[in-house]
């Protein structure tokens, strides 16, 4: 249970953070329209919250592909120009 926290922390975060948020945002949203009871976009808050988590992930390893694919094309080019590539 504790390797599943420490690996889901930030998703765990985004909900409880969305949670928080949703309530504000309704009451926001019914003052605003001036009646409640419509059902509207704030109520997307922890899907977003959750979508913005997974979109740093993504963009975490993309970068770290980067990294390898470019390693990786240093060490191809000193070795066809036959330096030492320790």
């Amino acid at each position: 249970m504790k390797r599943w926290i420490k690996k889901n922390w930030l998703y765990i975060a985004a909900v409880l953070a969305g949670t928080i948020l949703t309530p504000y945002a309704v009451q926001m949203a019914a003052r605003e329209r001036g009646y409640s009871g419509a059902f509207g976009g704030e109520f997307l808050i922890i899907p977003l919250f959750i979508l913005i988590v997974q979109l740093g992930y993504g963009i975490k390893d993309m970068f770290d592909e980067f990294k390898e694919v470019n390693v990786s094309n240093e060490f191809g080019r000193k070795a066809q120009a036959g330096e030492d590539i320790r």
